[in-house]
Protein backbone atom coordinates (compact mmCIF):
# COMPACT_ATOMS: atom_id res chain seq x y z
CA UNK A 1 0.00 0.00 0.00
CA UNK A 2 1.35 3.45 -0.88
CA UNK A 3 0.32 6.69 -0.58
CA UNK A 4 0.43 8.52 -4.08
CA UNK A 5 -0.31 12.70 -4.58
CA UNK A 6 -3.51 12.70 -7.00
CA UNK A 7 -4.19 15.87 -8.97
CA UNK A 8 -7.56 17.54 -8.12
CA UNK A 9 -10.70 17.47 -10.45
CA UNK A 10 -10.76 20.95 -12.31
CA UNK A 11 -11.82 23.94 -9.79
CA UNK A 12 -12.27 27.23 -10.25
CA UNK A 13 -11.35 30.32 -7.86
CA UNK A 14 -14.65 31.76 -7.17
CA UNK A 15 -16.19 29.15 -6.77
CA UNK A 16 -14.74 26.13 -4.62
CA UNK A 17 -14.48 27.82 -1.82
CA UNK A 18 -15.66 31.31 -2.21
CA UNK A 19 -13.20 34.71 -0.94
CA UNK A 20 -12.43 35.58 2.62
CA UNK A 21 -11.68 38.95 4.49
CA UNK A 22 -12.58 42.43 2.65
CA UNK A 23 -11.08 42.58 -0.55
CA UNK A 24 -13.37 44.58 -2.99
CA UNK A 25 -15.18 42.90 -5.64
CA UNK A 26 -13.07 44.24 -8.07
CA UNK A 27 -9.72 42.77 -6.12
CA UNK A 28 -11.42 39.59 -5.54
CA UNK A 29 -12.30 39.04 -9.39
CA UNK A 30 -8.98 39.93 -10.25
CA UNK A 31 -7.40 37.37 -7.96
CA UNK A 32 -9.78 34.99 -8.80
CA UNK A 33 -8.59 34.85 -11.95
CA UNK A 34 -4.84 35.06 -11.21
CA UNK A 35 -5.85 31.81 -9.22
CA UNK A 36 -7.94 30.20 -12.45
CA UNK A 37 -4.43 31.06 -14.52
CA UNK A 38 -2.45 29.38 -12.09
CA UNK A 39 -4.91 26.37 -11.93
CA UNK A 40 -4.27 26.01 -16.19
CA UNK A 41 -0.70 25.84 -16.04
CA UNK A 42 -1.05 23.46 -13.40
CA UNK A 43 -3.05 21.29 -15.70
CA UNK A 44 -0.37 21.98 -18.41
CA UNK A 45 2.55 20.85 -16.16
CA UNK A 46 3.69 24.96 -15.91
CA UNK A 47 4.35 24.91 -12.65
CA UNK A 48 7.02 27.58 -12.12
CA UNK A 49 4.60 30.10 -14.07
CA UNK A 50 1.67 28.72 -11.97
CA UNK A 51 3.89 29.53 -8.80
CA UNK A 52 3.98 33.35 -9.78
CA UNK A 53 0.47 33.42 -11.16
CA UNK A 54 -0.71 32.29 -7.03
CA UNK A 55 1.48 34.10 -5.57
CA UNK A 56 -0.09 37.12 -7.10
CA UNK A 57 -3.46 36.42 -6.19
CA UNK A 58 -2.33 35.98 -2.80
CA UNK A 59 -0.81 39.72 -2.77
CA UNK A 60 -4.49 40.30 -3.18
CA UNK A 61 -6.74 37.89 -0.49
CA UNK A 62 -4.22 36.52 1.45
CA UNK A 63 -6.62 34.99 3.53
CA UNK A 64 -8.37 32.74 0.77
CA UNK A 65 -7.88 29.05 1.97
CA UNK A 66 -8.83 28.08 -1.80
CA UNK A 67 -5.16 30.18 -2.86
CA UNK A 68 -3.13 28.51 -0.20
CA UNK A 69 -4.36 25.07 -1.37
CA UNK A 70 -3.39 25.53 -4.77
CA UNK A 71 -0.07 27.41 -3.41
CA UNK A 72 1.17 24.09 -1.32
CA UNK A 73 -0.07 21.80 -4.19
CA UNK A 74 2.64 23.57 -6.52
CA UNK A 75 5.02 23.41 -3.96
CA UNK A 76 4.13 19.80 -3.48
CA UNK A 77 4.43 19.16 -7.32
CA UNK A 78 7.45 20.66 -7.65
CA UNK A 79 8.92 19.16 -4.93
CA UNK A 80 8.45 15.75 -6.05
CA UNK A 81 9.54 16.54 -9.50
CA UNK A 82 12.74 17.94 -8.59
CA UNK A 83 12.00 21.31 -9.46
CA UNK A 84 11.77 24.92 -7.77
CA UNK A 85 9.31 23.81 -4.54
CA UNK A 86 9.76 22.29 -1.27
CA UNK A 87 7.65 20.12 0.92
CA UNK A 88 8.42 22.93 3.72
CA UNK A 89 6.78 25.31 1.70
CA UNK A 90 4.22 22.70 0.93
CA UNK A 91 2.72 22.10 4.04
CA UNK A 92 2.75 25.69 5.11
CA UNK A 93 0.52 26.03 1.69
CA UNK A 94 -1.89 23.45 3.77
CA UNK A 95 -1.58 24.55 7.06
CA UNK A 96 -2.54 28.11 5.89
CA UNK A 97 -5.66 26.66 3.67
CA UNK A 98 -6.68 24.89 6.99
CA UNK A 99 -5.99 27.87 9.34
CA UNK A 100 -8.37 30.03 7.06
CA UNK A 101 -11.02 27.59 6.26
CA UNK A 102 -11.37 23.98 8.57
CA UNK A 103 -13.66 22.29 6.44
CA UNK A 104 -11.09 22.80 3.71
CA UNK A 105 -10.74 19.31 3.23
CA UNK A 106 -8.80 18.86 0.21
CA UNK A 107 -5.86 20.75 2.26
CA UNK A 108 -6.53 18.22 4.75
CA UNK A 109 -6.35 15.89 2.63
CA UNK A 110 -3.28 16.47 0.51
CA UNK A 111 -1.67 17.80 4.21
CA UNK A 112 -1.96 14.07 5.33
CA UNK A 113 -0.66 12.79 1.58
CA UNK A 114 2.51 15.23 2.42
CA UNK A 115 2.81 13.67 6.04
CA UNK A 116 2.82 10.63 4.48
CA UNK A 117 5.72 10.41 1.70
CA UNK A 118 7.04 12.09 4.54
CA UNK A 119 7.12 9.20 6.25
CA UNK A 120 5.20 11.41 9.43
CA UNK A 121 2.41 8.54 9.66
CA UNK A 122 1.29 10.18 12.92
CA UNK A 123 0.44 13.64 11.41
CA UNK A 124 -0.84 11.85 7.98
CA UNK A 125 -3.34 9.90 10.10
CA UNK A 126 -5.08 13.10 12.18
CA UNK A 127 -5.09 15.05 9.01
CA UNK A 128 -6.88 12.53 6.64
CA UNK A 129 -9.05 11.68 9.61
CA UNK A 130 -10.30 15.00 10.03
CA UNK A 131 -10.75 14.73 6.20
CA UNK A 132 -12.55 11.86 6.50
CA UNK A 133 -15.28 13.34 8.83
CA UNK A 134 -15.73 15.85 6.38
CA UNK A 135 -15.61 13.53 3.08
CA UNK A 136 -16.24 9.83 4.00
CA UNK A 137 -16.28 8.10 0.67
CA UNK A 138 -13.42 9.56 -0.70
CA UNK A 139 -11.51 6.28 -2.16
CA UNK A 140 -8.01 7.91 -2.31
CA UNK A 141 -8.79 9.80 0.89
CA UNK A 142 -9.75 5.92 2.77
CA UNK A 143 -6.69 4.14 1.36
CA UNK A 144 -4.60 6.76 2.17
CA UNK A 145 -6.15 7.18 5.30
CA UNK A 146 -5.81 3.04 5.90
CA UNK A 147 -2.02 3.56 5.04
CA UNK A 148 -1.11 5.78 7.46
CA UNK A 149 -3.02 4.58 10.80
CA UNK A 150 -1.34 0.63 9.76
CA UNK A 151 1.98 2.56 9.16
CA UNK A 152 1.03 4.93 12.78
CA UNK A 153 0.61 1.41 14.96
CA UNK A 154 -2.76 2.40 15.06
CA UNK A 155 -4.89 -0.88 13.22
CA UNK A 156 -8.73 0.44 14.49
CA UNK A 157 -8.25 3.64 12.58
CA UNK A 158 -7.18 1.91 9.78
CA UNK A 159 -9.44 -0.91 10.26
CA UNK A 160 -12.42 1.44 10.46
CA UNK A 161 -10.61 2.75 7.35
CA UNK A 162 -11.20 -0.57 5.51
CA UNK A 163 -14.81 -1.04 6.84
CA UNK A 164 -15.84 2.77 5.25
CA UNK A 165 -13.85 1.38 1.75
CA UNK A 166 -15.67 -2.08 1.69
CA UNK A 167 -19.14 -0.72 2.44
CA UNK A 168 -18.32 1.67 -0.55
CA UNK A 169 -17.24 -1.18 -2.92
CA UNK A 170 -14.17 0.32 -2.45
CA UNK A 171 -12.29 -3.04 -2.06
CA UNK A 172 -11.62 -4.19 -5.45
CA UNK A 173 -8.44 -5.00 -6.54
CA UNK A 174 -5.70 -7.78 -4.99
CA UNK A 175 -3.63 -5.39 -3.78
CA UNK A 176 -6.22 -3.83 -1.65
CA UNK A 177 -7.37 -7.32 -0.50
CA UNK A 178 -3.97 -7.94 0.54
CA UNK A 179 -3.98 -4.69 2.51
CA UNK A 180 -7.03 -5.27 4.26
CA UNK A 181 -6.13 -8.38 5.28
CA UNK A 182 -2.75 -7.14 6.73
CA UNK A 183 -4.58 -4.62 8.42
CA UNK A 184 -7.45 -6.29 9.84
CA UNK A 185 -4.25 -8.90 10.96
CA UNK A 186 -2.60 -5.92 12.78
CA UNK A 187 -5.61 -5.24 14.55
CA UNK A 188 -6.37 -9.06 15.64
CA UNK A 189 -2.32 -9.17 17.07
CA UNK A 190 -3.11 -5.69 19.04
CA UNK A 191 -6.06 -7.33 20.63
CA UNK A 192 -4.24 -10.16 21.40
CA UNK A 193 -1.40 -8.28 23.27
CA UNK A 194 -4.61 -6.12 24.95
CA UNK A 195 -5.82 -8.97 26.62
CA UNK A 196 -4.47 -10.57 29.48
CA UNK A 197 -2.97 -14.01 30.02
CA UNK A 198 -4.80 -16.71 30.85
CA UNK A 199 -4.14 -18.45 33.99
CA UNK A 200 -3.92 -22.32 34.40
CA UNK A 201 -5.94 -24.64 36.12
CA UNK A 202 -2.46 -25.58 38.15
CA UNK A 203 -1.91 -21.69 39.02
CA UNK A 204 -5.42 -21.22 40.58
CA UNK A 205 -6.02 -25.27 41.57
CA UNK A 206 -5.06 -25.31 45.92
CA UNK A 207 -1.93 -26.83 46.96
CA UNK A 208 -2.27 -30.28 47.94
CA UNK A 209 -1.86 -30.88 51.52
CA UNK A 210 -0.65 -34.06 53.37
CA UNK A 211 -2.40 -35.65 56.28
CA UNK A 212 -6.05 -34.67 57.61
CA UNK A 213 -7.04 -31.27 57.26
CA UNK A 214 -5.81 -29.12 60.54
CA UNK A 215 -8.53 -28.50 62.93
Amino acid sequence: MTACLLAPAPMYAGTLFGSAGAASEQTRSRASQMADEALQLVERDRLDEASAAINRALQLEVRNSYFHLLNGLIYHLQALRGGNGNYELAAQGYEQAIQFDRSNWLALYFGGVLAAQQKQYDRAKSLLAQAMLLRKNDRSLLNTLAYSAYRAGAPDVAAGAIAALESNGGLNSAAELRNAAMIMAALRNSAAELRPPLLSRAAIAPAATSGAPAR
